[in-house]
């Protein structure tokens, strides 16, 4: 009897353990399902055929995303205007009287890569105009924000030429965050391994496609070549837009940042300004290195005080 009674023990616990096992793979299976690997998916990806660059592209206009990441804490929501801008509102393209318009320019920092429309730093940036600046002549700042995740330079350049050209803004805000960069040499490699990516990125590993596909442009032309490419845009830059520009940047290579410098010494109404906030500063960062909500908050106040102090904002 106790013989079997054992026995029975042993089986009901097999059982047990069998039931819980399921119950876990399942909800590890719901939630792996649930969790989008992608920056943004690719029904939110459109391949502009009127851009002179084989690969460009940008956000579909009027789409909402929601991206869910199993690291992150929360569930950003891009919010996509009519005229593909991560943006909350619609701007017309006659810019209201008294109103004074900026331009931002960049990756997916000054996009707002996982990070909620309105956390963005541009957003809060303008946010923190109209609150805290006072002018005489001006009731209404404006911050457009044309950053798309990935871009390079040249990218951000064909961007400003179809989408921001057109709202004739007062100043343009322009954020470097990695200068080596050439996407009309990396994207095939990046389409190419885009499900190596993913699987890598599940164990914590991201962006590897985007820093193998480097790997051939830096063996051709290493950092003399992409700081000759970095001239070559800010020449191509100026020559579609001539007035008030900001050139951003966090800590780079020397290389880049004098090439940077020697720029704006070299144009009217330009300025350069690196924040003080440094990649290892890891409260305003998230596990793949893009701002944070704190990391956004710190990056609008100091860009706001930079124009304030520097009296960039003509605000008599």
């Amino acid at each position: 009897m106790k013989k079997y009674l054992f026995v029975g023990l042993i089986l009901l616990q097999i059982a047990v353990i069998g039931f819980l096992s399921i119950k876990i793979f399942k909800q590890q299976k719901n939630i792996l399902g649930k969790t989008s690997i992608n920056t943004i998916s690719k029904d939110s990806i459109v391949f502009s055929p009127t851009s002179s660059l084989k690969y460009f592209y940008e956000p579909q206009a009027n789409s909402t995303e929601k991206v869910t990441k199993d690291w992150l804490p929360y569930e950003p929501v891009y919010t996509i205007n009519s005229d593909s801008l991560n943006e909350r509102f619609e701007y017309p393209t006659t810019k209201p009287d008294k109103t004074y318009r900026i331009i931002a320019l960049g990756d997916s920092f000054t996009f707002g890569q996982n990070v909620s429309t309105e956390k963005n730093w541009t957003e809060l940036l303008e946010d923190e105009l109209n609150k805290n600046l006072s002018c005489k002549k001006l009731d209404k700042f404006e911050v457009i924000n044309l950053g798309v995740y990935g871009y390079d330079s040249q990218y951000e350049i064909e961007r400003f030429k179809l989408r921001g050209a057109k709202y004739k803004p007062d100043l343009v805000i322009w954020t470097f965050t990695d200068f080596e960069r050439i996407l009309e040499k990396m994207m095939p490699y990046i389409a190419e391994h885009k499900k190596e990516a993913e699987k890598l990125e599940k164990q914590g590993i991201y962006y590897q496609n985007w820093n193998d596909a480097r790997e051939n442009p830096k063996k051709e032309i290493g950092k003399e070549g992409f700081n000759e490419y970095l001239k070559e845009q800010l020449e191509k830059f100026d020559e579609i837009y001539d007035k008030s520009l900001l050139l951003v940047t966090l800590p780079a290579n020397p290389i880049y940042i004098n090439t940077l410098n020697k720029f704006v010494s070299q144009r009217k109404n330009t300025n350069f300004f690196q924040p003080s906030i440094h990649w290892d500063q890891k409260e305003y960062f998230l596990p793949d290195m893009h701002f944070n909500v704190l990391g956004h908050q710190r990056m609008a106040t100091e860009v706001f005080e930079y124009l304030t102090k520097n009296k960039i904002i003509p605000c008599q």
